[in-house]
C-alpha cells in the first residue's frame, strides 16, 4: 500500500526518506496511551519497541524515539504490506 503510493506520487523510498528534516519521534502521550489508540495490549507496543531497537531501526529514550534506520524502517512497511 505505502509503496503503490509512492509510485503513484512518482516517488521511491530513497527520495522520500531524503525529505525527512528530522530522524526522532516524540510521543506527545505515554505509551500506554500511544497502545490503546493502536488498540493493542502495552506489553506486546513494548516488545516491537524493544524489537526494533535489536535490529537497529530505532532507540527509544523515554516519549523519544530515534529513527536510527529510516530506509529499514520504510522498507519493513513496504515488505509487510505486500
Amino acid at each position: 500500500m505505502l509503496h503503490d503510493n509512492l509510485e503513484q506520487e512518482g516517488e521511491t523510498l530513497d527520495t522520500t526518506s531524503q525529505v525527512i528534516s528530522t530522524h526522532a519521534v516524540e510521543l506527545p502521550v505515554s505509551k500506554e496511551v500511544v497502545s490503546r489508540l493502536l488498540a493493542m495490549p502495552r506489553p506486546s507496543f513494548s516488545r516491537e519497541l524493544i524489537s526494533m531497537e535489536k535490529d537497529g531501526l530505532i532507540r527509544v529514550s523515554g516519549r523519544v524515539i530515534w529513527l536510527t534506520d529510516v530506509k529499514g524502517l520504510a522498507k519493513g512497511l513496504v515488505e509487510g504490506n505486500n
